[in-house]
C-alpha cells in the first residue's frame, strides 16, 4: 500500500483529501468542527493552572488557526473544573467535568458511568460535522461514539508513535481495547510523521493523512546568547526525566535546566527532585511554567535534551528549532531526520552516546553552528503553522463533502 501524502477517505476513493490546493476563506464551506483534547483547558483559559502537553497544544493551535482563517464554526471540548460553556480565543469551549471526588470504589462506580453519560450527551448535543480527538484512551471511544450516534465524521489525531504500534494499548490496560475500538471507527487518522503513516497502513488499514505539527517561525538566535542544556516535558515514566538528572551528574561543569509541567506525584519522583536540588548545583528544576513563558528558555539553551522512550513529533522540537536550538535525543528521531539532516544528535537509546553527543554540541562551535542552522531551516520549511492548517482545512472539507 502506498502511504504517500495523497490519501483517500473511506467511501470516496476517487477524491483526494489533500492534493496541494489552498483554501480560499471567502469560498470555504460553513462546517462545524469540534476538537477534543482532555487536558487542554489551561491552554484555552489561561486563568486556570494545570498540567498540559504538546498534543493538547497542537490541537488548540490548529483549532484557533481554522477559526481565524476559514468560515468554519470551531468548538473545543475538554475536561474542566465544572460543566461550562465559554468563549476563549475565538473558540466555543465546552468544559466537561471529570469524575474526581472520592477514592471509595462504590462512589466511583456510581459517579463514573453518570459522568461518562453526561459527557456523551453534551458531545452529541454539539452536533458538529466533524469530531477531531487526540490522545489515546477512553476519550477516543467516547468521542467516536458521539460522532457515530450523530452520523457524523470522526477523526483521530496521533499524539505519539505508540498510538499505533501496540505500546500504548498495553500500557492503558483495560482501556486499551476501548481506545482501539474508537480508533477503528475513524473516518480519517492524522499522523505526525511517516513512521506513523506506515504503522496505520500496516496494522489498521485505515485512511491516513500526514499533517506536521505547526508553529509560527522566527529568526535564529546566535551562539553568543547560549548557555547550558534544557529539558522540557511531563514528569512521567515515559519521558524518563531521571536520565536527565543523571546527565547533570555526569556533566558538573555544565548548567542544566529541567522544566516539568507539574511536580511528580509519586514518592520516588519527589525524593529524586529533593536530592537533585541538594546535591547538584548545576541543575535547576522548575515546575508549572506557563507555555507562553517558555520561549526564553529555548532561546538561551545550547541544546534541547529529550530522554523519552517514545514520541510522535514533540512540540518542544519545534520550540527549539524555531530559534535554532539543536536537538539531543536519547531515542526519539521522527523519520530519522535528526541524524539524516544533522539537526543535532540522536543516541539510539544509548545514554553514554547521548552524553558524548551533548558534550560535542557544547564544545564544538562549528558543529553547533551547523546543527543550529539545519534545525532552524528544517522547521521553517516543514512546520509552518499556516501551511499545515491549509492542509487540514482542505482535508476536513473533503471529509464533510463526502458524507
Amino acid at each position: 500500500m502506498n502511504v504517500g501524502r495523497m490519501v483517500y477517505s473511506r467511501g470516496t476513493i476517487d477524491r483526494p483529501l489533500y492534493c496541494g490546493r489552498q483554501v480560499d476563506p471567502a469560498r470555504s464551506m460553513n462546517a462545524h468542527l469540534l476538537f477534543f483534547a482532555g487536558k487542554a483547558y489551561p491552554l484555552l483559559n489561561e486563568t486556570v493552572g494545570g498540567a498540559t502537553g504538546g498534543a493538547e497544544l497542537k490541537l488548540v493551535q490548529f483549532a484557533r488557526m481554522l477559526a481565524a482563517t476559514t468560515r468554519h464554526r470551531v468548538s473545543f471540548a475538554c475536561t474542566a473544573p465544572d460543566w461550562v460553556t465559554e468563549s476563549h480565543g475565538g473558540l466555543t469551549v465546552h468544559g466537561l467535568a471529570g469524575i474526581g471526588g472520592s477514592r471509595h470504589a462504590p462512589e466511583l462506580l456510581l459517579r463514573g458511568p453518570l459522568c461518562l453519560w453526561r459527557r456523551l450527551k453534551i458531545l452529541r448535543s454539539v452536533r458538529a460535522d466533524i469530531y477531531v480527538q487526540t490522545c489515546a484512551g477512553l476519550d477516543t471511544a467516547l468521542v467516536a461514539a458521539a460522532a457515530g450516534l450523530e452520523r457524523r465524521r470522526f477523526v483521530y489525531w496521533a499524539a505519539c508513535d505508540g498510538d499505533f504500534d501496540g505500546r500504548l494499548e498495553r500500557e492503558l490496560g483495560a482501556f486499551g481495547w476501548l481506545f482501539r475500538s474508537g480508533l477503528r471507527r475513524s473516518d480519517l487518522i492524522i499522523c505526525q510523521n511517516e513512521n506513523q503513516m506506515q504503522a496505520v497502513a500496516r496494522r489498521f488499514g485505515l485512511p491516513a493523512l500526514l499533517i506536521r505539527n505547526g508553529i509560527q517561525t522566527t529568526k535564529r538566535v546566535s551562539i553568543t546568547d547560549r548557555k547550558g542544556l534544557l529539558w522540557v516535558g511531563h514528569w512521567t515514566s515515559i519521558k524518563q526525566p531521571e536520565l536527565y538528572v543523571e546527565l547533570a551528574r555526569r556533566m558538573p561543569d555544565v548548567p542544566l535546566t529541567l522544566i516539568a509541567s507539574s511536580e511528580p506525584t509519586d514518592r520516588a519522583g519527589r525524593e529524586m527532585v529533593d536530592r537533585a536540588r541538594r546535591e547538584l548545583s548545576n541543575l535547576r528544576v522548575l515546575f508549572n511554567i506557563p507555555h507562553n513563558a517558555l520561549a526564553p528558555y529555548f532561546a538561551e539553551a545550547r541544546a534541547l535534551v529529550n530522554t523519552s522512550r517514545v514520541e510522535g513529533f514533540p512540540n518542544t522540537f519545534l520550540l527549539a528549532g524555531r530559534v535554532g536550538t539543536p536537538l539531543a535525543t536519547l531515542a526519539a528521531d521522527p523519520d530519522g531526520i535528526i541524524r539524516e539532516l544533522g539537526l543535532g544528535t540522536s543516541a539510539g537509546g544509548d545514554v553514554d552516546l547521548l552524553s558524548r553527543g551533548v558534550r560535542a554540541l557544547i564544545e564544538n562551535d562549528l558543529l553547533w553552528e551547523r546543527s543550529s542552522r539545519n534545525v532552524h531551516d528544517y522547521v521553517c520549511r516543514n512546520h509552518d503553522l499556516t501551511t499545515e492548517s491549509q492542509k487540514l482545512a482542505v482535508a476536513l472539507e473533503a471529509l464533510v463533502a463526502s458524507r
